[in-house]
This record gives structure tokens, C-alpha cells and sequence, in this order.
């Protein structure tokens, strides 16, 4: 059985705004209180570019590629699914290819 071949409208993306917000925030000086914030701050970014890959916005099939994604990464794929107009929350096979593009890296 042949499988079709998705390919993907070539966008340009803008990296300008992505931030590592790892340099900013280290694990051990950060105080569980503090974090809770940023990451409660982040839910109301998604779907924004204010987004700072905190908190979740991913369908529960992608848990196993996004949990464990750099922060980085997680805007990345977030303002990628934006970009082509797909529901952060869905699950399809454009989902699964630029989600894997930018997760199979690390």
C-alpha cells in the first residue's frame, strides 16, 4: 500500500523574537514558587508570540517529543504551527512532521 507524501508549503520563519529563556532562569537558582508563575504567565501567551515555551499547549500524542523539548524548541514548534494555521492542540500529519523536524534533533 502506498502512503502519500505530505510536503509542506515553504513559509519563512522569523526567529527574531525566540528567546533561550534557559539563560535566564537556571533549575537550581529558581525557586518552585517562581516557576509556577512564569509557567501559569505562559499558558495565557498561547497562541501568541509572547509564548516562552514554558507551558503546554501540545495534544497528548506529541507528550513523549515536546516534555522533555527545550523551551527554545517548544516556541519554535508552537510559532510553526501558527504559521500554518494549525490548532496547537490538534493532531495531524502536518502536526507530526514539524513537530518531529525540529524534535528528532535533539
Amino acid at each position: 500500500m502506498k502512503t502519500k507524501e505530505i510536503k509542506l508549503p515553504d513559509i519563512p520563519f522569523n526567529r527574531s523574537h525566540i528567546k533561550d529563556w534557559e539563560f535566564f532562569i537556571e533549575y537550581e537558582n529558581t525557586c518552585l514558587d517562581t516557576f509556577t508563575m512564569i509557567k501559569t504567565v505562559d499558558f495565557y501567551n498561547i497562541g501568541s508570540k509572547k509564548y516562552m515555551g514554558f507551558a503546554w499547549f501540545w495534544n497528548y500524542e506529541y507528550r513523549h517529543y515536546l516534555r522533555d523539548a527545550s523551551y527554545v524548541t517548544r516556541q519554535i514548534i508552537h510559532d510553526r504551527l501558527l504559521d500554518f494555521d494549525l490548532e496547537l492542540s490538534g493532531e495531524s500529519t502536518k502536526h507530526n512532521l514539524i513537530i518531529t523536524a525540529y524534535c528528532d534533533d535533539e
